[in-house]
C-alpha cells in the first residue's frame, strides 16, 4: 500500500527509488523472514540502471516531506470536489423543489363533478358543457353498463349497440361539429340491469380552440348522445375533465421524471425512498403545470394500499416471529440437509424459494427467508449479498408458474374479460407455465455455475471471525445513530454504544493483525452452531407457529377459484393482529421499530409516481408503440410478433417501470389486440407472454418487482446493503436469459404446434 502511494503522487521514476530506499531504512529487518514485499526489485540495482548516485539524508529528508504534502494536497483536493458536487446536488434538488412548489401553489386541483344521464332508445341527447378551462382537448369519462376493456379510438360497428357521441359548437346561426365522432358498445342490452358497469375515458381532440369562445345563452359547447340499437333506456354517469394532459408535452416529462428518479437511484445520490418522494411529488407537480393537478382523493386511490396491508403484517408477522429464535434454528437445519456443502445449501435455498413462491407469493417468501439465509451465511462465511440476489431471482422465476404467485399474476387473472372468457383457469394457468418456469430455473442455475466457477467466488475475502466483528461494527453504529441525543439519559446510551464500537474496532485490528486462519470441519461447525443458536422463547414460537399457519391457510385457499376468501393483504393483516393479541407484548414501540417503514414508503411513492406517469401519457404511448407494430405486419406473422412484442415490451419494461403498473397497461393492450377482429390473433398465448414478460422482466432491476425491495430493505435493516448497480449487474444478464428462453417457447408451443 506504501508503494502504491508513492507510485501515485510521486511523478518521476528515480523519486520513487529513493522514496522506497527512504521507506526500507525505516522498516526494521526481520531476520531469516520473508520479504514484505518480494515484487519489488531492488533499490540499487534500479539506480544503477539509471545511472545515478544515491541522495545525501537531507535529500531523503526532503522528497519525504514532498511526498506526505502531495499526498495530503491530493486528498484535499478529492475532499473539496467531493463537497462542491454534493453542494451542486443540493441546489439542484432545491430549484426542483421550487419549481414544483410554485406549480402545485399556483394551480387548482382538477376536481370533476359527475352527472348522472338518462338516454331513452333512439333519442338524442344534447349535454351543455362548462369550458372555463378547455383549450383545444377535452376529457370524457363515463361510468355505466359498457363493455369492459374495448377501443375507443374508433366507432363501433353499425350491428353494435352502443352510444354515440361527439362535441358540437352551438352558435346562433348554426350548430358546427368539432370532433370526431366516437362510441362506446353497450353490453347485453336486454338485462342492462344486471350488467356489471365499468369505467370508459377518452380524450377528444377539438377543431376549434375554446379559449377565447364566449359562452351565453345562446351559444355554447355540447355533448351530443345518442344510442343506436337498443330498445331501454341507457343509464350512466359523466364526467368532463376540462384540462386533460396535453399528450406530447406529458410523455416528454415524464420521461425526464423517470430519466431522473434513475439517476439519484444509480448514482446513490440520496437515499432510495427520499427519491421515491422526490420523483412521485415532482410528476405531480408536473400535472400541475399543465393545469391537471390531481386531488388528494385520488392521489390516495393510486396507492395499492392490498400491497402495502400484505407487506406490513407480514412485517409484523416475522418481527415477532423473529423473538423466538427460529430463524437461527431453521438455518442450523438448512446447514446440517446441506452436509456442509455450500453450493448444494445455495442451491436448497433457491429451489426452496422458487417452489414456495408460487404458492405463497414472491413478497412474502422473501420476507421469510431473507433472515435465515443471512444468519445462514453468517454461520458459514458465505456473502450474503450474491446469494440473496440469487435467492431473488429465483423467487421471480418459480411466482410465475401460479396465478397468485406474483402480484402481476393476479392482475392478469383477476381481469373481467379474461375470467369470464372461459379460456383460462388455475389449472390451465400452471399448465402452460411450467415448461417455461422450469427451462428458466435450470439455464439460470447453468449461468450462476459458469458466473461463479468456485464456491470461494460465494465466500467473503477473510475469515468468519473478523467478518462477524466487521457487521456487529455496524449493527453498534447504527443503534448509535438511531439514538437522538435530546436528553442526558439518551447521550449516556448513545457515548454507551460508542465505546462498544470504539472496542470492536480495537479488536477487529487486533484479528486482522494476527489474521486467524483456522477452518473448522463440518462437525465442528455444526455442533458450534447448535449451542449457539436454539429455540429462544418456545411458547411464543407455539403462539407465532399458530397465527402463521391461520394466514398461510388463507393463503391456499387462493389456489382454489371457487372458495370465496379474503385478500392477500387482509389474511396477512388479520394474522399479525392474531399473533399481537395471542403474543401480549406490551413493549410495541420495539415491534414497530423492526417494520421496515421507508420500504412501505417507497413502495407508496412509487406507485403514485407511476400512475402519475401513466396520466403523463408514458405508459400508454408504450402500449400503443406495440399495437402499431403489430398491425403493421402481415397476417401469417402477427401471432409470433405478436408474442415477441408482447414478452419483451413487456419484461423489458418491468424492468426499469416495476412490473405492477405495467401489467396494468399490457393487459388492456392485449385484451384489444385479442377483440380486434381485423387481427384474429388468440388469447391465451398473450397472456402468457404477458406473465412471462412481467414475472421474467422484474428481475432486471432492484425495483422491477416488489420482492425485489422487500428483500433489498430486509438485507440492509440486517447490515447487509446492495446496490443498484450490484443488483443490476447480477440479474440484468439472467433477466435476458430467461426471457430467451420464453421466447423459444412461446414460439415453439403456439406458432409450431398451435398448443392454444
Amino acid at each position: 500500500m506504501i508503494y502504491l502511494s508513492i507510485k501515485e503522487y510521486c511523478p518521476s521514476y528515480f523519486e520513487r527509488v529513493i522514496c522506497r530506499l527512504i521507506i526500507q531504512q525505516d522498516t526494521p529487518q526481520v531476520e531469516d523472514g520473508p520479504r514484505a514485499d518480494a515484487s519489488i526489485s531492488e533499490p540499487e540495482d534500479e539506480l544503477d540502471d539509471l545511472g545515478g548516485t544515491l541522495p545525501s539524508v537531507s535529500d531523503h529528508r526532503t522528497i519525504s516531506r514532498s511526498v506526505s504534502v502531495g499526498g495530503e494536497s491530493f486528498m484535499r483536493r478529492q475532499k473539496k470536489a467531493a463537497i462542491i458536487r454534493h453542494l451542486l446536488f443540493v441546489f439542484a434538488l432545491f430549484v426542483i423543489w421550487c419549481i414544483y412548489s410554485i406549480c402545485l401553489i399556483t394551480n387548482r386541483e382538477n376536481t370533476q363533478n359527475s352527472r348522472m344521464l338518462t338516454i331513452p332508445p333512439n333519442e338524442v341527447k344534447n349535454y351543455r358543457l362548462s369550458i372555463s378551462r378547455v383549450r383545444k382537448i377535452i376529457g370524457v369519462n363515463l361510468f355505466g353498463p359498457f363493455q369492459p376493456e374495448q377501443d375507443l379510438s374508433t366507432l363501433p360497428s353499425k350491428d353494435d349497440p352502443h352510444l354515440k357521441m361527439q362535441v358540437k359548437l352551438k352558435k346562433p346561426e348554426k350548430i358546427t361539429s368539432i370532433s370526431d365522432p366516437w362510441g362506446v358498445v353497450i353490453r347485453n342490452p336486454d338485462q342492462l340491469e344486471y350488467v356489471k358497469s365499468t369505467y370508459q375515458e377518452k380524450d377528444i381532440d377539438l377543431t376549434e380552440d375554446l379559449s377565447t369562445f364566449q359562452m351565453d345563452e345562446e351559444s355554447g359547447v355540447i355533448l351530443y348522445m345518442e344510442t343506436t340499437n337498443i330498445n331501454q333506456h341507457v343509464s350512466f354517469k359523466l364526467w368532463i375533465d376540462e384540462s386533460p394532459v396535453d399528450q406530447k408535452l406529458g410523455i416528454a416529462f415524464g420521461a425526464v421524471v423517470l430519466v431522473f428518479l434513475y439517476i439519484m437511484i444509480i448514482w446513490e445520490c440520496v437515499n432510495r425512498t427520499f427519491a421515491s418522494m422526490i420523483a412521485s411529488t415532482l410528476a405531480i407537480g408536473v400535472l400541475a403545470g399543465m393545469d391537471s393537478r390531481p386531488g388528494m382523493d385520488e392521489i390516495i386511490k393510486w396507492i395499492d394500499l392490498e400491497t402495502l396491508m400484505l407487506l406490513f403484517g407480514m412485517m409484523v408477522l416475522v418481527a415477532i416471529l423473529s423473538e423466538s429464535g427460529v430463524f437461527d434454528s431453521l438455518a442450523v437445519f438448512a446447514y446440517q440437509i446441506a452436509k456442509g456443502n455450500l453450493w448444494v445449501l445455495i442451491y436448497v435455498l433457491c429451489l426452496f424459494t422458487s417452489l414456495l413462491s408460487a404458492f405463497l407469493d414472491n413478497v412474502t417468501m422473501m420476507l421469510l427467508v431473507t433472515p435465515v439465509t443471512i444468519r445462514l451465511c453468517e454461520v458459514t462465511n458465505l456473502n450474503p449479498v450474491p446469494v440473496l440476489m440469487a435467492m431473488i431471482v429465483y423467487s421471480n422465476i418459480g411466482a410465475a408458474l401460479t396465478p397468485v404467485g406474483d402480484p402481476p399474476n393476479i392482475i392478469i387473472m383477476t381481469n373481467h374479460y379474461i375470467l369470464h372468457d372461459g379460456t383460462v383457469n388455475f389449472g390451465i394457468f400452471i399448465l402452460h407455465m411450467l415448461p417455461g418456469v422450469i427451462i428458466g430455473m435450470l439455464t439460470t442455475f447453468v449461468h450462476l455455475r459458469l458466473r461463479y466457477r468456485t464456491i470461494k467466488d460465494f465466500m467473503n475475502k477473510e475469515s468468519a471471525e473478523i467478518e462477524a466483528i466487521r457487521h456487529q461494527i455496524l449493527v453498534w453504529e447504527r443503534a448509535a445513530q438511531h439514538v437522538a441525543p435530546t436528553t442526558i439519559d439518551e447521550e449516556i446510551v448513545q457515548n454507551t454504544l460508542l465505546r462498544k464500537v470504539d472496542a470492536l474496532k480495537t479488536k477487529l485490528e487486533e484479528m486482522q493483525a494476527t489474521n486467524p486462519s483456522h477452518v473448522a470441519t463440518y462437525e465442528e461447525t455444526l455442533a458450534q452452531m447448535k449451542a449457539s443458536y436454539p429455540i429462544r422463547n418456545k411458547v411464543l414460537l407455539v403462539k407465532a407457529t399458530v397465527a402463521f399457519t391461520f394466514v398461510l391457510c388463507l393463503f391456499f385457499l387462493h389456489t382454489i377459484p371457487s372458495i370465496k376468501h379474503l385478500s392477500l393483504g387482509w389474511s396477512a393483516l388479520l394474522g399479525a393482529l392474531l399473533l399481537l393479541i395471542i403474543a401480549d407484548d406490551q413493549d410495541m414501540d420495539s415491534i414497530l421499530s423492526r417494520i421496515e417503514w421507508s420500504t412501505l414508503l417507497f413502495f407508496a411513492c412509487l406507485f403514485i409516481m407511476m400512475e402519475a406517469l401513466s396520466k403523463l401519457g408514458v405508459i400508454g404511448a408504450i402500449g400503443q408503440c406495440v399495437v402499431n407494430a403489430i398491425l403493421y405486419i402481415p397476417p401469417d406473422y402477427r401471432l409470433m410478433v405478436a408474442i415477441l412484442i408482447v414478452l419483451w415490451v413487456t419484461g423489458i419494461a418491468s424492468a426499469f417501470l416495476d412490473n405492477i403498473p405495467v401489467t396494468t397497461m399490457m393487459v388492456r393492450i392485449v385484451i384489444n389486440l385479442a377483440q380486434d377482429e381485423e387481427l384474429g390473433l388468440p388469447l391465451t398465448p398473450l397472456v402468457w407472454a404477458l406473465a412471462f414478460g412481467a414475472c421474467f422482466g422484474g428481475n432486471g432491476t432492484l425495483i422491477g418487482a416488489s420482492a425485489n425491495v422487500v428483500a433489498s430493505g430486509v438485507s440492509e435493516q440486517h447490515g447487509y446493503r446492495f446496490s443498484f448497480i450490484q443488483f443490476f449487474i447480477f440479474a440484468f444478464p439472467i433477466t435476458i436469459n430467461t426471457l430467451v428462453v420464453a421466447t423459444i417457447y412461446l414460439l415453439i408451443a403456439h406458432c409450431a404446434f398451435a398448443w392454444h
